[in-house]
């Protein structure tokens, strides 16, 4: 079981060790050991960690709709409508 410090997991994971501090503190990198002063972690739980925080794939440029552009409901909606009963 190879353990990694808090300066390993800031290199490992580009933050600052005082976030990597935090997050451990509230398991958000899964269950930690904390000897003394220093945090240690389990390369397995920081690797199911990482999972946790995958992030979906997004669909191609192509299929993905111009946020944009207006849907046609909503351009419905700012069409000025026909008076009623004429002029008057």
């Amino acid at each position: 079981m190879n353990l990694l410090t808090v300066a390993d997991l800031a290199a490992r994971l580009q933050l600052h060790p005082v976030n990597v501090r935090t997050m451990l503190r509230r398991g958000e990198l899964g269950r930690a050991l904390r000897i003394g002063r220093c945090w240690r972690l389990a390369e397995s739980e920081l690797e199911r960690a990482l999972e946790g925080f995958a992030v979906p794939s997004l669909p191609s440029r192509a299929a993905r709709s111009n946020p944009l552009v207006p849907k046609p409901e909503f351009l419905a909606l700012l069409r000025p409508r026909p008076k009623e009963g004429g002029n008057k």
